[in-house]
């Protein structure tokens, strides 16, 4: 059988100068790439690493422990509980493109007041890692109008965003504190796409449990 992404990779190797069954290539996960990409150039001997994306290898997310040259995977983010595709539905609903202008919607967050129960009808907050709920997060999005070509931003679409950044922010300093419980480590690599929402990078970096903190920057 072939590989879902067979023809993706087919194109790819037909722009490079050298045969894709050439030895020296070899494929790997997708947040393990995230996580070393952050790891590795961070210098730490040690650090909890979490990697954060919309989807990516058939999962949306890793928390691991590296050490040395060594990673460890602690927990795996399954797609359908993805915090990077919350953010880009929401982003879509606020009128802004989606993979494109999640910083948008980042920026925009801080002039609305958050509601702190307004995701929780779709993510289960009794496990140690927050889990969304798909087929809820369906039926909450579904509740919310798409902001309109030309509509002005209101107060209600700045508090929508408030409610998301809030909601990803809470969720992340869950997995910090799992991560830290188990590796008693007080560094911190971030890769992946969520990564670069500085705003949840600043309030990671306050915790009590992080000295140090390592941002893959690209």
């Amino acid at each position: 059988l072939k590989p879902k992404n067979y023809h993706m990779q087919r194109a790819l190797f037909d722009q490079l100068p050298f045969h894709r069954d050439d030895p020296r290539i070899r494929f790997v996960n997708h947040h393990v790439a995230h996580a070393l990409s952050a790891y590795y150039p961070s210098g730490f001997p040690e650090s909890m690493v979490i990697s954060l994306d919309g989807t990516g290898g058939g999962e949306a997310g890793m928390i691991a422990f590296g050490q040395g040259d060594r990673l460890e995977a602690l927990h795996r983010i399954p797609n359908s509980s993805s915090w990077g595709h919350l953010y880009t539905l929401v982003t879509q609903k606020l009128g802004f493109s989606p993979h494109s202008a999640e910083g948008k919607t980042m920026g925009l967050a801080a002039f609305g007041t958050p509601d702190p129960y307004f995701f929780d009808s779709c993510i289960d907050w009794d496990l140690e890692i927050p889990l969304i709920q798909r087929e809820r997060r369906r039926a909450c999005l579904a509740s919310i109008p798409f902001r309109r070509t030309g509509e002005p931003l209101s107060q209600r679409h700045k508090d929508l965003a408030a409610s998301l950044q809030h909601v990803l922010e809470r969720a992340a300093i869950r997995m910090v504190e799992a991560a830290h419980r188990r590796t008693g480590s007080r560094n911190l690599c971030l890769g992946g796409g969520v990564a670069l929402n500085c705003s949840m990078n600043g309030k990671l970096r306050r915790l009590p449990c992080v000295d140090r903190i390592f941002v893959q920057p690209a």
